[in-house]
């Protein structure tokens, strides 16, 4: 994706959103992106990674919400990414 959204930059705004403690977030902050964190869940066969998923799903999706609103990304101009 940074290779995707670095050429685009002069002209919009790119924002990341990845899981906490990954190991990409040095990478992109060095290279002058924002980014952020959420609790992400993979999905697995281990039952209590399945029971967690789908509540996580939902309230990433609000807190992602909630970032984009926080951070003023509204317009249809401006991507979070």
């Amino acid at each position: 994706m940074r290779h995707a959204t670095g050429p685009l930059r002069p002209g919009m705004a790119f924002e990341y959103v990845l899981p906490t403690s990954s190991t990409g977030r040095p990478v992109l902050e060095a290279d002058g992106y924002v980014v952020h964190e959420l609790p992400f869940v993979e999905i697995s066969r281990r039952k209590a990674d399945l029971l967690l998923y789908v509540p996580m799903l939902l309230l990433n999706g609000w807190r992602l919400r909630r970032l984009a609103r926080v951070r003023g990304h509204t317009h249809s101009h401006e991507r979070l990414l």
